[in-house]
């Protein structure tokens, strides 16, 4: 799927629900949240104490890069790498 500014709510979408499937695989539990936020809506993944481990927002940006990966069946690779270095103590600060 190309993303273009008429096809980008549902693109978004789309890559909202891919994150969350893999976020599923990668951490005791995953969630949608931030609606109404500054920062928007995003997908979470926490471990048992509720610390994130993985978290991805939907802006322009990373839809443009969650696309490729969906197609490529690497969404869960993708976020591994994209998280790699974040919160290394599960703790947003």
């Amino acid at each position: 799927m190309e993303l273009t500014v008429e096809n980008f709510e549902e693109a978004r979408q789309i890559c909202i629900q891919a994150v969350l499937e893999a976020m599923k695989t990668l951490a005791y539990d995953a969630y949608i949240g931030g609606e109404g936020s500054e920062d928007g809506i995003y997908v979470a993944g926490v471990d048992e104490h509720d610390r994130i481990l993985y978290i991805t927002h939907f802006d322009w940006e990373e839809v443009s890069e969650i696309l490729p990966a969906i197609e490529a069946g690497e969404v869960r690779e993708w976020l591994i790498e994209i998280n790699k270095e974040c919160y290394s103590d599960g703790i947003i600060k």
